[in-house]
This record gives C-alpha cells, structure tokens and sequence, in this order.
C-alpha cells in the first residue's frame, strides 16, 4: 500500500474517533510532508533509517522534530494495527526538546495591549484569556451560554476524546466581566442559543488561528514582543501561585491531568519569590552604629 494511501486511512481512522478538525488537519498536512520528502513510497518498505533521516533534516528546533515524531509514533501505532505493517518507528528516540523560558507577561503588557485596540471584541477577549487561563481552543468552543456574567464562572466542556480539555470550571474577575458584557451587548447574535462567546463579524466562532493573528497584530501595534494565546495562560498560572493559590486548586482550574506542569509553574513562582526577597534585601539600608 503506497504511503499516500495509508494517510488517508489514518485520517478516516482519526475522524471515526472524534479528533478535532484542527487536529486532524495538523496531522495530515504533516504527513504529507513527509510523504513528499520520501517520494510516496509503500509504506511497508519505509525504514527507521529513512526516518530518522527525515527528523535530522527538518530545519527547526527539537520542539518541532519532537511533535512530527509523536505524529510519526501514531500513525504507526494505527499502521501496525491495521495495515499489520512493522512498526519502523519503534526504535527512534524522541529528539529532546528544550523548554524555553517562561516569561509571563507584565502589568504593563497587558495596559500596553488593552489600549491598542477599539475592539470591544478583542478587550474582551484579552482579558477572558488573562483571567481564566484556559486554552485557546477551549475559549473558541465556548457560547454565550457557558459564561455567567454574574457569577463570573464559566463552564469549560471538552472536545468529544476528552484527551486533552477537561470538564470544569474557572471564574472571571469583575474587569473582565464588564469588557466582556459591552462586547456581548454590542452583538445582534445574542439572542441566539449557541451563539459562539467571540464571534467573527459574519456571526462564526473565532478559531485558534484567527485568534493567534488577532493577538499578533494588537502586538505589533502595541510594541510587546512574543504575544500569543498561551502566554496568556502561563501569566494566569505564574500569578495564581504568586497571590497564594494552591498547586491542586491551579491543577483543576488549568485542567492538566497530572502535576508536571503545575510543578513547573511552581517552581517559576518560587524562583521568582526567592529573586523578589533577595532585592528587598539588597535595597535595604543597614543603620548606623554609633561609635562606643
């Protein structure tokens, strides 16, 4: 079976299954690559050697060898099961990726992003995305009805696999409920049952990509470098820790099904903790002694 073949039975397989559009549009434009750097060959005569070759030649960091490896690891994994072909990638290693800096963004940052926009929309949306932590795709998921203006609380429903997006709840601070009124106030939609809680203006759900192209250009705009959705919610992590919060409680709010990354975000705070002491230290003035 040639190579092109097997990818679109594994797409039919990750549709059955219930994987998100994105998703599957993510895994099958890159095993199109690699279906284009092999020559479409059948895919049973596909080696580990030719694999890895592919890996060492992608012009980018490990963090992107590492997500066409995990690509490569599961249509394999479908593959061996399926087609009953060897599994060629069983015996390459995962490339080690290198955890780059969290750096959460400041007060100023964000004032800095705030005000270079008119949009009632994307005020809103900054600050929902500061205040809940939650995912981008989670936000664009979400309906008028999910949100509690009131209360503040949000109800956050997961994509059909459950793999990834945990049922639970977060909450909104009062700013972020006051922007996030005058922006649904504003809309004609509302009426509506599932009308999408950020909409583009024809009335759809925003996606992931047209959010991640909105933040960009508010970036530009406003001169804050590196802004995209999930730094939005590495700052709610950061700062949740920082005020006091508790490492289980963040846990729930983020929806991670272990500690790994909380621990991560914990050690950043205590880093952070330990910096702030030490320049209070610092800066402090020692008193005279008068001479005896």
């Amino acid at each position: 079976m040639q190579f092109s073949k097997a990818i679109q039975g594994f797409i039919f397989y990750l549709n059955g299954a219930n994987y998100s559009s994105v998703t599957i549009q993510y895994y099958e434009g890159n095993l199109r690559r690699i279906q284009k750097a092999l020559g479409d060959p059948p895919v049973e005569t596909i080696t580990a050697d030719q694999l890895r070759e592919f890996l060492a030649g992608i012009p980018h960091s490990n963090a992107t060898k590492q997500v066409y490896w995990k690509i490569i690891r599961s249509f394999y994994k479908w593959a061996s099961v399926e087609i009953g072909i060897p599994d060629a990638s069983a015996n390459i290693p995962a490339p080690v990726a290198v955890s780059k800096a969290i750096i959460p963004f400041s007060q100023q940052d964000i004032q800095a992003l705030l005000k270079s926009t008119k949009s009632k929309r994307n005020r809103a949306m900054i600050m929902f995305l500061l205040d809940s932590g939650v995912r981008v795709s989670e936000m664009c998921r979400l309906t008028i009805l999910d949100v509690d203006l009131t209360t503040g609380m949000v109800k956050i429903n997961p994509f059909q696999t459950g793999k990834k997006s945990r049922p639970r709840v977060v909450y909104l601070g009062s700013t972020a409920r006051r922007y996030l009124w005058q922006y649904i106030s504003s809309r004609p939609d509302t009426e509506y049952a599932n009308a999408p809680l950020f909409a583009t203006h024809t009335g759809k759900p925003l996606n992931r990509c047209a959010v991640r192209d909105i933040l960009r250009r508010l970036a530009s705009t406003a001169n804050v470098p590196n802004v995209h959705p999930h730094r939005f919610r590495h700052t709610f992590a950061i700062q949740y820790l920082r005020n006091g919060g508790d490492v289980f409680t963040l846990q729930r709010l983020l929806g991670h099904s272990s500690l790994h990354m909380v621990r991560h975000y914990l050690n950043l705070s205590d880093t952070d903790t330990q910096a702030s002491h030490s320049s209070a230290i610092s800066a402090r003035k020692m008193p005279r002694l008068s001479p005896k």
